[in-house]
Formats: structure tokens, C-alpha cells, sequence
């Protein structure tokens, strides 16, 4: 299937109930594959159907669920601040969250990259302390590039964030001389124009780099498990696709050997057939939150 944006919410799925929408390129992406496994596993009645982007889940979520309560959203937190991102799952039965979720971690394949998760995988060809110092050696491969891409995300979070300002009074806005003497000195818009310069400043991109990088490290010469979030705002996506293809070693029904997408794929659907109480803190948390409103619209 083909992901189509600007979709209106009748065409989607037509006679659906509950519908779970997550990012993805298609119906066959990583997203949607986990998703579906977990919720199927966990007796779930619902569709998973990919959307696109993340950009795509948001303003979809925004679109759709005032006419389709029964539908759902995930996407990957990104660089949302984490009190945001917590606000979301602490009010989730509540109307008027637009039924979305961010991820805890920066990306879905982040809880495919915890040591104590993989090493239940019955394809791990390599030892828990193996696939720790793999897992340890890619994230130290990828450590600046990592943190100067979250510079950029905050950055960017700033910059799309709207000014406050909105005028009210007609009487003060009769002719442009008074409508641009209202621009120009809008406190609003100066406040916003100081942040703006301050955060693409040489200044400002030097110091978010050294914080990020003393978040992520949690101050450490050297990545250590259980110091900083490394291991949670890291790019899940890309450490687990490099990591993958030497710790596992998946067979399909013929014995052939899977690689990519298919090999990974398989991995994650073998994971989410363990119990729930063996899943990520995360994964039980979903389960619970949707089957809570499953319930409330049978």
C-alpha cells in the first residue's frame, strides 16, 4: 500500500472501528509491523495503518479524531521536551489529546536496542556481553553526529514555535502607518525575534552541543550503560539497523537467511510474542492505555 498525505479521514478506512495510526512509508515498515504484532499478540482488536512521517501522525491526529474517537496515534518523540512527551501519556484517556502519543525514547527501534530486551531473542547469535560492547562501540561510532543532529531538532523546535502575539483592538489599526507601528513594536514579536537570533547564534550552537553532549554522556569520559540517555535519545533507527546484521542470525521456513528489513522484522515479531510483562515498560503502558479506550467505545 502506497502512504497518500493530505488523506481525508472517510477515505482511510472505511467501516474501521479501531484504528491505530503510526509513522511509516507503507503498511509493511518497521512501525506498523511492531505495532500490529503487539496488539495482535495482546488479543487488541484494531488495524495498524502507516500515515508517513511524524509530521504526518500530528497533524493527522489534529484532523481526524473529532469525528473518529476510535482512532489513534503514535510517533517518535524526536526532540519533543520530555515533560511534554509525559503530559501525553499521563492524559491520554482524557478528550481533548487528539488520542496521540509520542514515544518515551527518540524512536521505536530505541527499545529494540536495550541489551536486557535483545538478549531474549532466540536468533542472538552472540553472548550478553558481546552485544553489549556492540551496542556500546555503535553508539560511541555515532556519539557527535548524534548529538549535532538533537542541536538541530532543538533548534528547529524553536524556530517553528509561534509567537504569541494577536491583536484585538480595531481602534488602533486605521490605516498602515498604525498597523505597522503596531507590528514594529509588538513585544511579542521582539521577544520572539531575540530567541530566534539567540539560538542560531555561533554562541548559542556551541552551548546546546556541549549540553547534549553532557546529557547524553551524563558527563562521562566514556558511554557506560545506566549514565546519561544515550541509550534513549540516540538514533534507535540507525543503531539498530547497524548492529542487527551481525548479532542475529534469523532463518526463515525453508532455512534460508534473512537479511535488511525482513531479518529485522522478524526479530522484532519474535520479541513481541514474549509476554506482556516481559515487553518494555512502554509496550505494557500502550497496551494497557488503548485497551482501556477500546473498551470505552466497544
Amino acid at each position: 500500500m502506497n502512504v497518500q498525505t493530505g488523506v481525508s479521514a472517510s477515505s482511510v478506512l472505511r467501516g474501521a472501528n479501531h484504528v491505530v495510526f503510526v509513522e511509516g512509508s507503507n503498511d509493511d515498515a518497521f512501525d506498523p509491523t511492531v505495532i500490529r504484532e503487539l496488539l495482535r499478540t495482546n488479543n487488541l482488536k484494531t488495524e495498524v495503518r502507516a500515515i508517513g512521517p511524524c509530521d504526518n501522525v500530528f497533524q493527522a491526529a489534529k484532523a481526524m479524531v473529532w469525528k473518529h474517537p476510535t482512532y489513534y496515534f503514535l510517533a517518535d518523540r524526536d526532540g519533543l521536551a520530555a515533560d511534554y512527551v509525559e503530559r501525553g501519556w499521563t492524559n491520554f484517556l482524557e478528550p481533548g489529546t487528539y488520542n496521540l502519543l509520542h514515544w518515551r525514547k527518540r524512536e521505536l527501534e530505541n527499545y529494540f536496542i536495550e541489551p536486557e530486551y535483545l538478549e531474549k531473542c532466540e536468533w542472538l547469535v552472540k553472548s550478553p556481553e558481546e552485544l553489549r560492547a556492540r551496542v556500546i562501540k555503535e553508539a560511541h561510532r555515532r556519539l557527535f553526529i548524534e548529538a549535532s543532529n538533537l542541536v538541530l531538532l532543538r533548534i528547529r523546535a524553536v524556530l517553528l514555535s509561534p509567537p504569541t502575539a494577536w491583536f484585538q483592538h480595531v481602534e488602533n489599526f486605521t490605516n498602515r502607518t498604525d498597523a505597522l507601528t503596531q507590528l514594529q513594536s509588538s513585544p511579542e514579536l521582539r521577544q520572539r525575534e531575540l530567541e530566534i537570533s539567540g539560538i542560531l547564534s555561533a554562541t548559542r550552537r556551541e552551548q546546546l552541543l556541549d549540553e547534549v553532549l553532557n546529557e547524553l554522556t551524563g558527563g562521562s569520559a566514556k558511554l557506560e550503560y545506566g549514565v546519561g540517555t544515550w541509550l534513549e535519545q540516540m538514533s534507535g533507527k540507525e543503531m539498530f539497523r547497524s548492529i542487527a546484521g551481525e548479532v542475529f542470525r534469523v532463518k526463515d521456513a525453508s532455512g534460508s537467511i534473512l537479511q535488511g528489513p525482513e531479518q529485522n522484522h522478524e526479530v522484532a515479531r519474535g520479541l513481541l510474542k514474549l509476554p506482556l510483562l516481559e515487553q518494555p515498560s512502554d509496550f505494557q503502558k500502550l497496551v494497557g492505555l488503548l485497551n482501556s479506550k477500546i473498551n470505552s467505545h466497544p
